[in-house]
């Protein structure tokens, strides 16, 4: 697995962040090496329980990072995480940058000032 791969299936699993790969990250080094840790290992990063880290190593076998993409690429997008060249600088300065952004078009290198539309996973009924 690669680290564009976990960053892909990471983003897709219920409960875990950025703040808590980051977390995870810096218990086990990398975010490849999240999905080769056992539980025990796993419950070791902060805020990271049994439960969580259950759901971490499922999702490792039921997630298709290439399905993902896949889907994107059908809505005339393609996804971008923190190990490609194309990630935003300005998102790496920040507490908890995205794990993928899914992108319509491209950045170019002159671009100074972005727009994002950004959407909640469950959002609520004032949200």
């Amino acid at each position: 697995m690669t680290a564009r791969e976990a960053y892909l299936i990471l983003n897709l699993i219920e409960g875990i962040g950025p703040v808590r790969v980051r977390a995870l990250m810096g218990a086990l080094g990398s975010p490849e090496k999240i999905f080769g840790a056992g539980v025990e290992d796993l419950c070791k990063a902060k805020g990271v329980g049994q439960g969580l880290a259950e759901k971490i190593l499922v999702g490792s076998d039921r997630i298709n990072p290439a399905e993902e993409e896949e889907k994107a690429h059908e809505h005339g997008a393609h996804i971008v995480t923190p190990v490609d060249p194309e990630y935003p600088k300005a998102l790496e300065a920040i507490y908890d940058p995205p794990l993928a952004l899914y992108v319509k078009g491209s950045f170019a290198a002159s671009d100074v000032h972005n727009i994002a539309v950004v959407g909640s996973r469950r959002c609520t009924h004032y949200g």
